[in-house]
């Protein structure tokens, strides 16, 4: 999601390459959520722009992920926005502001959505809070509360409707 936004942004692919071999180390496994980044424009000399990225320091100064310090970049978007919605349920949340009850987490089902705070599939619950019986069952043997059923119907539903367009 993270990269299709970047070169959607302009971004080329060699230079996401580029930012995840540099940060993987300080970042983790994860460095285009984990990393404070921002796309930017880069002016050049000639007047031309080129999208670029940039790691943003608490003070709010850029760097370029060459960690030479570079004038001229202007802040365009918000990786961290991305991360914020891959962490929420992907692409299917980014509709969804009011969502609270999923998550995903690389360490925790292998990053599949979950159940906030449980190892409880997401999808498992909307197939199951279809039914009575279901319900029933995710409330005493899952102990799932009606608003993460509720949660996970919804972001069930905004994932079929992405896989029926795709």
């Amino acid at each position: 999601m993270v990269v299709h936004e970047l070169e959607g942004a302009g971004v080329p692919l060699p230079a996401i390459r580029r930012a995840v071999q540099l940060l993987r180390e300080e970042y983790g496994d994860w460095p285009l959520v984990e990393a404070p980044l921002v796309t930017a424009r880069l002016h050049g000399s000639g007047g031309d722009q080129a999208a670029a990225l940039a790691l943003e320091h608490a003070d709010g100064e850029l760097t370029d992920l060459h960690r030479q310090p570079r004038h001229g970049l202007l802040p365009l978007g918000d990786v961290r926005r991305i991360a914020h919605d891959l962490r929420r349920g992907g692409w299917a949340v980014r509709g969804l502001p009011d969502l609270r009850s999923i998550e995903v987490d690389p360490d925790r089902l292998s990053g599949r959505p979950a159940i906030s705070g449980t190892r409880v599939p997401a999808e498992l619950v909307a197939q199951l809070a279809r039914t009575a019986a279901g319900q029933k069952a995710l409330r005493s043997d899952y102990g799932v509360t009606a608003q993460q059923m509720k949660d996970a119907t919804v972001w069930w539903r905004a994932v079929e409707e992405l896989t029926a367009a795709a």
